[in-house]
This record gives structure tokens, C-alpha cells and sequence, in this order.
């Protein structure tokens, strides 16, 4: 299996949220990415792969996450999208927003999307109890949970969002600008808190550079 991190071992980790108001986040290295997918096992594992994917690897929020419908991930033919849109009213921000799966995020969700019934309008992570939408404070706790498992403390599931953020930041030279665009914050201030401390690997960016 291929993951979406390169040299994010390199990140010195920064907390996205101040301690006291909430859990704090950072982003996970390139070894703690692989030990949180290793630990999604069992029956609900590959759902659980997908929920981790979606937030590592697009960038979007856990309610967001919560939210989605089979089709707004799966084309027709049940193949996983290479972006998906997000009415505002679903949003944080309240501002409809694109956002974009990478080809190994792609692939992590086509690993659950052929396991499942693909149904127009119905949840993508049903709730095992009810079938209807996962809440999000559900979510919120398995990651927590999954997060213990894999051995990596003091952290909470907004490390998803944190680690697509400081790796495209970082590893792939990606502005601010258009990391707020992505990320859908409703101010550039909270991109920045996202990145602060972190310095882009000019040099990677250099040796990328051709025309």
C-alpha cells in the first residue's frame, strides 16, 4: 500500500487549536500515518481506512466527513471521484466548497466503496445503529480511539485535517492562499494557525521545478 506522505517526518509538529479551548492537533508523521491505517482491521476496517483517507488525503473537516452521500464520492459506475463538492450548508464556513481526493486517497476509498451498497442520497458512513448519518461526535471518538490504538497520544482526530494541511505546505510548496481555499476556512488567520512554525521544503520545490 502507498500513503500520501513523503518527508513529513521532517515536520516539526505545531498545534493547530490553543490547549484549554479544545483537544489540541498536530500533524501526524509519515510512520504514525502508517500505524493509524494498520490499525484499521476487522470488519469496519476498510470503512474505517476511508473516514482516515477522506480527512488526510482532502482535507475536509470530521462534520463534513459525517455528511457524505454515497454519490457525492462514487461516480455511476461506483468508482471513487477525483473531487467531490460540499453544499454550504454542511460546511463549518457556510461556503460550498470543492474538495480534491489524492490518487492514493482514491484509492483507499475505492477499497470501501466496493465493499458497500452504493445507494443515491444515502449516507456513505451509515450509522450502525440507526442507517442514518454517522454523527460527527461518533467519528470524533473512533478516530480518538484508533489513535490510542495505534499508539499516538495527546493528539484528537482533527490531526487528519492538520496533517493534509502541513504536508501540502511543507512537501509540496502549496501558498497559503490556496491552502485556506482548500482547507474552506472562513479566514486566512486560521490557515495560518494551521502552518505556524513550519517552514516549506524550498529545496524539494526546486529540484521539481522544469519547463
Amino acid at each position: 500500500m502507498v500513503f500520501f506522505m513523503n518527508a513529513i517526518d521532517k515536520i516539526k509538529p505545531s498545534r493547530g487549536r490553543p490547549i484549554g479551548t479544545s483537544n489540541p492537533a498536530y500533524a501526524l508523521t509519515k510512520t504514525q500515518v502508517r500505524q493509524l491505517l494498520g490499525v484499521c482491521c476487522g470488519s469496519l476496517g476498510l470503512r474505517n481506512r476511508a473516514i482516515i483517507a477522506l480527512g488526510i488525503h482532502s482535507g475536509a473537516r470530521i462534520g463534513t466527513i459525517a455528511r457524505l452521500t454515497c454519490n457525492q464520492i462514487a461516480n455511476k459506475d461506483g468508482i471513487c471521484k477525483t473531487s467531490y463538492v460540499v453544499q454550504k450548508q454542511n460546511e463549518k464556513s457556510k461556503r460550498t466548497n470543492r474538495y480534491f481526493i489524492s490518487r492514493q486517497g482514491q484509492q483507499l476509498v475505492q477499497d470501501y466503496l466496493d465493499s458497500i451498497e452504493l445507494v443515491n442520497g444515502l449516507p456513505l458512513f451509515p450509522s450502525i445503529k440507526t442507517g442514518k448519518f454517522i454523527q460527527p461526535s461518533s467519528i470524533v471518538r473512533l478516530v480518538a480511539s484508533l489513535l490510542t490504538r495505534a499508539g499516538i497520544e495527546d493528539n484528537s482526530s482533527h490531526a487528519l485535517r492538520k496533517t493534509y494541511a502541513s504536508t501540502l505546505y511543507v512537501e509540496h510548496g502549496l501558498g497559503i492562499l490556496e491552502l485556506s481555499s482548500l482547507l474552506n476556512h472562513s479566514s486566512i488567520e486560521n490557515t495560518r494557525r494551521y502552518v505556524q512554525g513550519l517552514q516549506p521544503n524550498i529545496e524539494h520545490a526546486m529540484k521539481s521545478l522544469s519547463y
